[in-house]
């Protein structure tokens, strides 16, 4: 039976692994995790409704987790988009110091 669903869930593996590298992105770097609460506290002030959940943590083995993980990723998509371009001009920026 589980051989026969096996393409299906080989199917779900880009968009899990893209799930997964958004949530290293933020919960493996305090500068990046302390740069997302900013981000969102000022998205809050300026009167943008913004989920008051962050990223939940993702585990790859547990199905229940992996939902919980992409609903918190859905939930803060404007927060995540800036937060990735911030850490893209950061990293531009450093770049071009030492080069």
């Amino acid at each position: 039976m589980l051989k026969k669903r096996t393409p299906l869930l080989k199917s779900l593996d880009p968009p899990l692994e893209v799930a997964l590298e958004i949530t290293k992105l933020v919960k493996f770097s305090p500068k990046r995790n302390v740069l997302f609460d900013k981000i969102k506290a000022r998205l809050n002030s300026e009167g943008d409704s913004i989920s008051a959940v962050g990223i939940r943590s993702f585990c790859p083995t547990r199905w229940l987790v992996k939902g919980a993980s992409i609903g918190s990723i859905l939930e803060n998509y404007s927060v995540l988009k800036l937060l990735w371009e911030e850490s893209w001009r950061g990293a531009y920026l450093q770049i071009s110091r030492e080069g």
